[in-house]
């Protein structure tokens, strides 16, 4: 048997609710969101002041979508596609996106060493997976 949302009172909704927003944190589906004025009104100057890390938003419950914002989002898939595999190809650009966050991140400095490894050295030109 599914939930029926119709029928989930207040605890069950609101044990849904938490373990969806677990869930998204827990897998990464979050966003980063600045308080309005925060630096003005703090008067600091460090750059992750007034920032809160949250859940992206998301719906539990079905929702009208526009027909045109949905057939748009169709359309563009395939270009988007396209450039995020081009961009995943070039280690330059890999590079270059990710030298400030290895220089701070060992995890990151250390999972760009394996991609260098496995891409930039002359035996492995032209990786594939099998």
């Amino acid at each position: 048997r599914g939930w029926t949302f119709g029928r989930m009172q207040g605890l069950e909704e609101a044990q849904l609710v938490a373990d969806a927003v677990s869930y998204a944190v827990t897998h990464g589906i979050v966003m980063v969101k600045r308080e309005k004025d925060a630096d003005a009104e703090s008067g600091e100057t460090d750059v992750m002041a007034g920032l809160t890390l949250t859940h992206a938003p998301f719906t539990l419950r079905p929702s009208k979508f526009d027909r045109n914002a949905f057939e748009n989002a169709l359309s563009t898939a395939p270009m988007f596609s396209e450039l995020i595999h081009a961009m995943s190809q070039d280690s330059a650009f890999i590079n270059d996106a990710l030298a400030d966050t290895a220089a701070s991140d060992e995890f990151t400095r250390r999972l760009l060493a394996v991609h260098n490894a496995a891409t930039l050295s002359d035996s492995h030109a032209g990786l594939a997976q099998p």
